[in-house]
């Protein structure tokens, strides 16, 4: 499976935890069912209860995404928060699915030279299927061309400049506004 379509499944998983956390519908009582002739009789039937099925977490795969965002210096509390919603998310999908999802670290230092840094080793583990972040649309927009070239994914939870999504951007995501679409609600 190439990395373009395993991106599809890290799309996938992370709007299942999204849609996973809104609130759950209040259960709405059935209505009891009228009884038939068979069951009007004076008849009393004892039924056994139905034995629950063992909950079983089995392991169904293991998958390897990178995060990217600042992790050290004045914007660490940005890539920390970020780095902290990844991991919670890979916690969920190991608990609820069995699904093993192993988070591989870069720190950008919101630099976009450094940024440049770790996409390149990135994209040179052909394991990782994915990658989070980063922050920064100047860091965004600097390693673009190699995760487009490594047909590598990223999804970025905090880039908002609107030149990042212009034909030609077709590994790059973002389930946030571009400046130019918050300005318009601003004014």
């Amino acid at each position: 499976m190439s990395r373009f379509n395993k991106l599809f499944m890290l799309l996938a998983l992370f709007s299942l935890v999204l849609a996973a956390c809104r609130e759950a519908p209040e259960p709405t009582a059935e209505p009891e069912p009228e009884p038939t002739e068979e069951q009007t009789t004076t008849e009393e039937t004892v039924e056994e209860p139905e034995e629950a099925p063992e909950e079983t977490t089995e392991e169904v795969g293991a998958i390897k995404i990178g995060f990217m965002g600042p992790l050290t210096g004045g914007a660490a509390f940005i890539g920390q928060e970020q780095l902290g919603f990844v991991q919670a998310v890979a916690e969920i999908y190991a608990e609820e699915y069995g699904l093993t999802i192993e988070v591989v670290e870069g720190d950008t230092e919101i630099n976009p030279d450094t940024g440049k840094i770790v996409a390149e080793q990135f994209a040179a583990d052909e394991e990782i299927i994915g990658v989070v972040g980063p922050a920064g649309s100047q860091v965004c927009e600097a390693v673009q061309p190699t995760f487009a070239d490594a047909g590598l994914a990223h999804l970025t939870p905090s880039c908002t400049s609107t030149g990042l999504t212009q034909p030609g951007t077709a590994t790059f995501f973002r389930p946030i506004p571009t400046d130019a679409d918050q300005s318009k609600t601003i004014v």
